[in-house]
């Protein structure tokens, strides 16, 4: 919206006007609260199992592994250690990562990233067979 308002005389013929423009920011419609509620859940989850994981094959302390946490952070994940992380990530979650997402993952947050995008297609498509 703008608003010209007229604030003096600068003459007879002139007046100076000031512009004032009055930004309208839409808003994106706001999700479900459930949803964020979803969300967030399953960003503590997936992490939370992905510490634990790290627990069982590097021997390390599930809380010492933070999203920060990189390949070089952890005793272990080397080349062999990371083909037993995958086929441990896609058994405990029930996916599969394509070739290109193996080399990717050589930190906690992408491995988070890659594990929540799978989960959230997965669960669009199961969605859309159900009809939902």
């Amino acid at each position: 919206m703008i608003r010209a308002n007229s604030i003096g005389d600068n003459g007879p013929d002139t007046k100076r006007v000031f512009a004032s423009v009055t930004k309208v920011v839409s808003k994106p419609p706001r999700p479900e609260q459930g949803q964020w509620v979803r969300r967030i859940q399953m960003s503590d989850d997936v992490l939370s199992k992905v510490q634990q994981i790290f627990g069982e094959l590097f021997d390390v302390p599930p809380l010492a592994v933070s999203l920060q946490t990189k390949a070089a952070d952890v005793p272990g994940w080397d080349s062999v250690g990371h083909l037993s992380l995958c086929g441990a990530l896609e058994e405990t979650f029930e996916i599969r990562f394509e070739t290109s997402e193996f080399a990717e993952m050589n930190d906690v947050h992408t491995i988070v990233c890659v594990i929540k995008s799978k989960k959230d297609m997965l669960r669009q498509t199961q969605g859309k067979q159900r009809g939902v």
